[in-house]
């Protein structure tokens, strides 16, 4: 179930429930990464958006790196396009960027030409907890992309028919 985001949740005692014969339900994880994977059709973005967890994964830092590079590279057209900032977004345009180009995700931040001081002297604990936010931030990419697109249809129709209200 981890690999699918998904976690078993036995209901009894659950709000003061009480069954005789326990009843469990298999809810979602983290929820917004199932949102967001519902919505890109790259089946291994859909993995990668649901194998990355915090927890599961806390420590494992090349692992965060490599789901999260491909993540960016995802989300890489999206931001070229400007779409993100065209709907007045433009912060969490830049973000994305910056985090994915200059966090020791898709270039080598901590060695090289694209050494950046910051990730050079920041601790691996340090790290990782930016690796969740930059997941985080990717996910926000993608959902409202997608919100932008659907605005744009209602746009649409409130503009080619005769609403009554």
């Amino acid at each position: 179930m981890d690999k699918t985001n998904h976690t078993l949740l036995n209901l009894n005692g659950l709000n003061g429930t009480n069954y005789a014969n326990p009843k469990y339900v298999i809810i979602e994880k983290n929820k917004a990464a199932a949102e967001a994977a519902e919505l890109v059709e790259d089946e291994n973005t859909i993995i990668e958006l649901l194998e990355y967890n915090r927890f599961a994964l806390k420590g494992d830092l090349s692992e965060k790196r490599k789901i999260l590079n491909s993540i960016a590279q995802y989300i890489e057209p999206l931001l070229r396009s400007r779409k993100l900032q065209r709907a007045g977004y433009s912060q969490l345009e830049s973000d994305a960027g910056f985090l994915a180009n200059s966090f020791h995700i898709r270039h080598n931040n901590k060695t090289g030409a694209k050494a950046q001081e910051f990730i050079v002297n920041l601790s691996d604990s340090d790290l990782e907890s930016w690796y969740d936010k930059s997941y985080s931030v990717f996910l926000s990419v993608i959902m409202l992309s997608e919100q932008i697109d659907v605005a744009g249809e209602i746009k649409t129709l409130k503009s080619t028919y005769n609403w009554k209200t």
